[in-house]
């Protein structure tokens, strides 16, 4: 048998090792690891690691910055508010598929909220941005931090609107102003003012997750996996990720380059990584 020198040993073992951090986008680690290898990176290879990074941590800014030097203009097509449902979807499939189920459902509750919003606005309050309002708060040291979105109550009861309409319905005169925006409350904007049956009903369904599932282990410690979910809401994962899609979709991110984004720049960056290896040890 034909002995295999220590250094093609260590090229074989360091090149199986990005191959497999590659495969579980794993790009900080990466990153790290070139450290160790500075022959095998180039800045489009650093790029595109940090841009994969930026996109699976809802880091719009870097995206923001990378994209047009990458040639990747169309990820900063869609409106701001549709980069950020994108992005954080992209991080919940991976929670998906890495099977941290626990981590899938706590995260839940920002995306909804968001998609409520999109949803709403395609299909039953064009304008529902309107009544909305960016809430500031001042520290004890006299620093002002975003606390989130609340509903804009001068707007809403300035004249006779749908939400005005909608929070007489559920709430009489005692609505909540100092309430957050939530996906409670854009639930029942959807269904009092949505035509399509069935968009109405995926959103109840993601909701009943959001209430069933998602809120115990955002407040409890639990082992969760495919036997608890059914047990709990008679569901796969996978059954319940495709509501969410479905959902997302309803919202009008349908567009099939920004779901493929991380996978074609995966697969990008190892030809990428073949190339520079190759050259290194020729």
């Amino acid at each position: 048998m034909r002995e295999v020198s220590d250094s093609t040993w260590e090229l074989r073992v360091d090149g199986a090792l990005v191959a497999h951090m590659l495969d579980y986008f794993q790009y900080l680690p990466l990153e790290e690891f070139l450290a160790t290898r500075p022959e095998w990176n180039s800045p489009e290879i650093s790029d595109t690691l940090a841009l994969l990074q930026a996109l699976i941590s809802v880091d719009l800014e870097t995206v923001e910055a990378l994209a047009p030097k990458l040639h990747l203009d169309f990820l900063l097509q869609p409106s701001f508010l549709e980069r950020k449902v994108y992005s954080y979807t992209h991080n919940l499939i991976l929670n998906l598929s890495k099977r941290e189920l626990s981590d899938y459902l706590r995260g839940l509750t920002p995306l909804l909220v968001d998609v409520l919003r999109l949803v709403v606005m395609e299909h039953a309050i064009p304008d529902l941005d309107r009544f909305l309002v960016r809430v500031t708060k001042e520290t004890s040291d006299g620093r002002k931090i975003y606390k989130g979105l609340q509903w804009n109550q001068a707007k809403i009861e300035e004249k006779r609107n749908r939400v005005l309409r909608t929070w007489h319905k559920y709430y009489g005169n005692n609505f909540n102003y100092k309430h957050y925006v939530s996906s409670s409350h854009l639930l029942k904007l959807l269904m009092d003012y949505a035509d399509d049956d069935e968009i109405k009903e995926t959103a109840f369904a993601v909701r009943q997750i959001e209430k069933d599932l998602r809120n115990i282990v955002a407040h409890e410690v639990l082992f969760v996996n495919e036997v608890w979910l059914q047990e709990r809401a008679n569901m796969s994962s996978d059954a319940m990720h495709a509501l969410l899609m479905r959902l997302i979709y309803a919202a009008g991110l349908t567009d099939q380059q920004q779901w493929d984004v991380i996978s074609d720049l995966n697969e990008h960056l190892k030809e990428l990584f073949k190339a520079r290896i190759l050259e290194n040890t020729q």
